[in-house]
């Protein structure tokens, strides 16, 4: 119940994007009494930039709401909320703290970010993918690889859900993935071409029960941006998109 509130507010915020989710570290205390909270949130550290000061404000804003919507039937003292940001491995967090139990629940976070090389443009060598309408990606990609040698390991999984036809665009939508268009959006590094949720959703609907398991979690569409006005994302194809789609499956 705790994480579900938690993802409730990161994913109504305006760090929705880079957030991949949160997990219970641990629970001082009982339950009708006192209690510690101490939870992670897992943030994408490619997606955009996320300091601990950004996240205190977001909570501190529902924390101090005279109409609470996602903490609702608690009492949590404001003065109890301590986020740090954690840099490292996932186990690098430490699960509990020291934080004395206060006269209302107290809540303490651990905010979790990789150590990673500055992201960098590259030409698009997959074969596999040259056709796809660009010529240069960035590592890592969607799935986590990090050189094309990486992404030829598992390639034949992906040319699996091609060739099934469970999704028309599914050539387009898969190398955007594997091989992510290079965008210069920030002045300090490069950053991957996205494609829109609603074009994730419509992938997942046709092809989600025929991706590998191991593949699963990088796929929550709920990450992805939505369509607006202004393209910030690649929509799915329209009808020349689909004919070319089809012909190279």
């Amino acid at each position: 119940d705790y994480r579900e509130r938690i993802n409730l507010i990161m994913r109504r915020s305006d760090l929705r994007e880079p957030y991949e989710g949160s997990e219970i570290l641990a629970l001082d205390g009982n339950e009708g009494e006192d209690l510690t909270l101490h939870f992670a949130m897992y943030f994408d550290p490619y997606a955009e930039l996320v300091s601990a000061a950004d996240l205190h404000s977001i909570m501190m804003e529902e924390i101090t709401s005279d109409s609470p919507r996602f903490f609702r039937n608690l009492t949590i003292d404001p003065s109890s909320l301590i986020i740090k940001e954690v840099l490292g491995q996932f186990d690098d967090i430490p699960g509990t703290s020291s934080s004395p139990l206060g006269g209302k629940d107290d809540v303490v976070s651990e905010v979790v970010t990789t150590m990673r090389p500055p992201r960098k443009c590259e030409p698009l060598r997959l074969n596999y993918c040259r056709s796809v309408g660009y010529n240069m990606t960035t590592y890592p990609n969607f799935f986590g690889h990090n050189s094309v040698e990486e992404v030829e390991t598992d390639l034949i999984s992906f040319r699996e859900l091609v060739d099934a036809e469970c999704f028309r665009q599914a050539f387009d939508f898969i190398c955007r993935l594997l091989q992510p268009p290079c965008e210069y959006r920030r002045i300090e590094e490069p950053s991957a071409g996205k494609v829109c949720r609603q074009y994730c959703q419509a992938f997942w609907s046709g092809c989600g029960d025929r991706l590998p398991e191991r593949f699963r979690r990088f796929m929550d569409c709920e990450r992805f941006p939505e369509s607006t006005g202004i393209q910030s994302c690649h929509s799915r194809p329209g009808c020349s998109g689909e004919l070319q789609s089809n012909a190279l499956s």
